[in-house]
């Protein structure tokens, strides 16, 4: 008999371990809180603000049945945090989302705020896509296509809904 590994402990594992400190993350998780897992070690992650444009894009991608990475939802902010591979050098500019990258001077790479996947909703934040070990993530053609047609299709909506008479 094979004994399978449910795929959030393999995506809490793989989530702490491609941060500088997997320990502080593991223990942090155990204790209930969020963890600030820092970016730019093995993925950047791409903002989207707002729960609609976030969720017409998460079903444009898996309609699409292109690979899709973790997606992390902050209720109080409302926006998206999409798991995308780093990018050196490479300007990502789409409309209304914030690349989030280590900075060209050299600097601290930012850090996000995740609960452990499996869990939920913790506080405010709450994976939408949970990270399933494998380190499979959105890739940034993939997202913006996605995003394009995504925003022409709401705002199509948008001119249908002006247009129609009371």
């Amino acid at each position: 008999m094979v004994t399978r590994i449910a795929t959030h402990v393999l995506g809490r594992r793989w989530l702490a371990g491609v941060s500088s400190t997997p320990r502080t993350i593991t223990d942090l998780w155990r204790s209930g809180s969020l963890a600030p897992v820092q970016l730019s070690c093995r993925f950047d992650a791409v903002l989207i603000a707002g729960a609609v444009l976030t969720h017409a894009v998460l079903a444009e991608l898996d309609e699409s049945g292109l690979p899709l990475g973790p997606v992390l939802y902050s209720h109080g902010d409302q926006v998206s945090y999409w798991l995308v591979p780093v990018r050196p050098g490479a300007g990502w500019q789409m409309h209304g989302t914030v690349l989030l990258t280590e900075p060209e001077d050299g600097g601290d790479p930012p850090s996000v705020l995740m609960p452990a996947p499996g869990t939920g909703r913790l506080w405010d934040r709450q994976w939408l896509v949970d990270p399933d070990g494998s380190g499979t993530l959105t890739r940034h053609e993939h997202l913006a296509v996605a995003l394009r047609r995504t925003r022409r299709a709401l705002e199509r909506g948008r001119q249908r809904q002006v247009r129609t008479p009371l």
